[in-house]
């Protein structure tokens, strides 16, 4: 269950430069109103967008170097990297109204928070962060079953930019919908409701139409063997590849599998 913060929490503005952190640029107000009336026809539009109006823009997700502000998503912990997913995960406690809440599909299942009509709830979104969060917090638990010959050579990198790209996911297209509370047996303080009503695609759909356009016959070998023009101009090699040629991420590893090795002895 994620902690609950009842106030917001701010960032100590000295502790980072801003210039690269993850942020949208505002849109014309014409283009938000545009949306807005989008959203108002949409009857499963979360009901978080009643009273809130989303800005949205486009925003370029760049890999950069390991010790650029920008890579905090990624970095090894710290207290700044600490503090930075503390702010980007703090579930806030919510108060909604009545007609919010009869807005949602579990409208008989949610937990007054006072004889005023008034109801507690927090943004899906923001646990969907927490949890992400606590994930990444917890990856080294598994990490002797998966990988019990020691980590390979792109470990590191992978996981960095996996734990980026993710993140940056959830926080570019969030979920807006309430989780809302309960009274539950075997517990006196209200407990978060999980399920969540979306509107989603259909996964297999995508699966389906995947597999029906797959590559015939390729193989790992033949995908190795293939080689450019040599009439064509290289790119720049990627930052992720650098630091598995450069053995970025071993030193930091080699600390981590010694504690894992300690903790399952």
């Amino acid at each position: 269950m994620p902690s609950f913060s009842w106030k917001r929490t701010s960032m100590d503005e000295n502790t980072l430069a801003t210039e690269d952190i993850p942020r949208y640029e505002k849109l014309l107000q014409a283009e938000v109103e545009s949306n807005r009336e989008d959203a108002d026809k949409d009857p499963s539009s979360p009901p978080a967008l009643d009273n809130f109006m989303p800005q949205w823009g486009p925003q370029l997700n760049k890999q950069l170097p390991l010790d650029a502000n920008g890579s905090i998503m990624r970095q090894n912990p710290s207290e700044e990297v600490n503090q930075y997913w503390s702010h980007v995960t703090d579930v806030g406690m919510l108060e909604i109204s009545r007609e919010q809440t009869s807005k949602t599909w579990k409208k008989t299942r949610t937990t007054r928070f006072d004889d005023d009509e008034r109801y507690i709830a927090i943004i899906d979104g923001v646990h969907l962060l927490h949890c992400f969060n606590a994930m990444r917090k917890s990856l080294f638990h598994n990490y002797p079953i998966y990988f019990p010959d020691g980590y390979p050579e792109s470990y590191g990198a992978h996981l960095s930019h996996c734990q980026e790209t993710l993140a940056h996911w959830l926080m570019c297209q969030p979920s807006l919908e309430f989780i809302t509370f309960g009274w539950y047996e075997k517990r006196e303080p209200p407990f978060p409701d999980f399920d969540v009503m979306r509107k989603c695609v259909d996964f297999g759909q995508i699966l389906d139409w995947q597999d029906e356009h797959r590559i015939k016959n390729l193989t790992k070998p033949m995908f190795d063997a293939l080689r450019p023009d040599p009439s064509l101009p290289r790119r720049e090699a990627p930052i992720m590849y650098d630091e598995i040629l450069g053995h970025t991420w071993d030193g930091f590893f080699d600390m981590t599998e010694e504690l894992a090795k300690h903790l399952y002895d």
